[in-house]
């Protein structure tokens, strides 16, 4: 019997100012690309009822969205909106894309942010709804007194299903020791970002190229079958090589045809 194959979603940040200018061609040609899903980015800047027929038009799925700290957790009147908006375009997973520093830098600070996930968490499962978090590059420094991350503290006292959304580009970036930060996320790891990173020339290179640090054996074996992924994200964040939509279609190109007996 044949296992199905994990599906792959963009990271629209990637292609964010092509995305300005043109919703529905650009929904088009990443579909066009061999990419499942799209993971939306930042504050709306379509009608909600627009983003979900251009979605069905191309036979593309929302599978996640990076929302900021405040949408959710600001007023009781952005979280509103908020939810809507994603109820709407059909996206369950509302994943916050950043915090303020002082929320994630000493032991108590963390165990108060952790509190508010888990509330933030069964908030939100009212709605069929679940949220997570997105790292950058400093959660891979270390809670003083500790001897943990920032990024293993915040997993271990956040409820299970917190979504720990790896970014593997920026958490090399960071300095960590990529493949045991993942390996500790046993069933956190529903959504994984991809990005290609060198540690010679940062994020100008291209997935499976000789100077992209990230071991994808390890990474994908690991989210088959301990990770509970459903899915991977890909997301591109150099300039200097390709426009953005060059960069993805050779992104999920270079993923398939390099790593597809993985997926």
């Amino acid at each position: 019997m044949s296992v199905k194959k994990i599906p792959i979603g963009l990271e629209l940040y990637s292609v964010r100012k092509t995305l300005a200018q043109d919703l529905e061609g650009t929904l088009e040609k990443v579909r066009g690309f061999g990419y499942d899903a799209v993971e939306f980015a930042g504050a709306p800047q379509y009608e909600a009822a627009r983003v979900a027929k251009a979605l069905a038009d191309t036979g593309l799925y929302c599978s996640s969205a990076h929302v900021s700290y405040n949408s959710l957790l600001g007023s009781e009147e952005s979280f509103n909106t908020t939810v809507e908006y994603n109820s709407v375009i059909g996206n369950k997973y509302l994943v916050i894309s950043s915090m303020p520093h002082n929320m994630l830098e000493t032991s108590d600070a963390l165990k108060q942010t952790a509190e508010k996930m888990n509330a933030l968490v069964e908030k939100l499962s009212k709605y069929g709804m679940f949220t997570g978090y997105h790292n950058h590059n400093f959660e891979f420094t270390e809670v003083p007194g500790t001897g943990k991350t920032i990024w293993s503290f915040l997993r271990e006292n956040t409820a299970e299903n917190f979504l720990m959304q790896i970014d593997t580009g920026n958490a090399l970036k960071g300095g960590a020791d990529l493949n045991s930060e993942i390996s500790k996320a046993a069933g956190r790891s529903q959504i994984v970002h991809i990005k290609p990173y060198s540690y010679k020339n940062e994020f100008a290179t291209m997935i499976g190229d000789p100077d992209d640090a990230n071991d994808y054996e390890f990474i994908m074996k690991f989210c088959r079958e301990k990770g509970g992924t459903f899915i991977y994200i890909i997301e591109y964040e150099c300039e200097t090589l390709y426009t953005d939509m060059k960069g993805v279609e050779l992104c999920i190109s270079a993923l398939k045809n390099k790593f597809g007996h993985l997926l």
